[in-house]
């Protein structure tokens, strides 16, 4: 699994980057990044954050085997333009890793990437919606559904 996650690194987020390396240091243990444009490596920590969420999230994914990863804010952090990319990496990993994946967001723009990248018959969604009594209530809807609601603008996560 570390051939893919450095593979969707070099391919989608920086082409410099050789490796990333957990490492002892003075200052505990720390990811060390090896680049093509640097003499040493340097701490993960000093990339930006986008790159240390994909890392962090996709670490999280491979090492829970068989169980599920929640990501609160799965957009948060990451650069738009890596967004839909990295979702798509993540449905791939986690069918790889048999991980269940609970992804939270306020955006309708990450829900629509979500629909466009993970195919619905492994996608469901949950909603909470005021009812006419003024009660909250969950909703959930099948990938099929979202599509659909998103196809046909008849939902508004907001």
């Amino acid at each position: 699994m570390y051939d893919e996650l450095m593979w969707f690194i070099r391919n989608e987020v920086d082409c410099t980057i050789k490796e990333i390396q957990a490492s002892v240091t003075t200052q505990g243990r720390r990811f060390i990044v090896t680049s093509t444009q640097l003499s040493k490596g340097i701490d993960l920590a000093q990339y930006g954050e986008g790159l240390q969420r994909i890392f962090e999230i996709s670490l999280f994914i491979m090492s829970c085997r068989g169980g599920c990863v929640m990501i609160d804010e799965v957009e948060s952090g990451i650069h738009k333009r890596l967004v839909a990319p990295f979702i798509h990496f993540i449905d791939k990993l986690s069918v790889l890793c048999n991980v269940q994946v609970f992804a939270t967001t306020h955006s309708r723009e990450a829900v629509e990437l979500i629909v466009e990248n993970v195919p619905p018959r492994r996608l469901s969604v949950a909603r909470l919606e005021r009812n006419e009594s003024g009660s909250i209530t969950a909703v959930q809807s099948t990938g099929e559904e979202v599509k659909f609601m998103f196809d046909n603008g008849e939902i508004d996560i907001r």
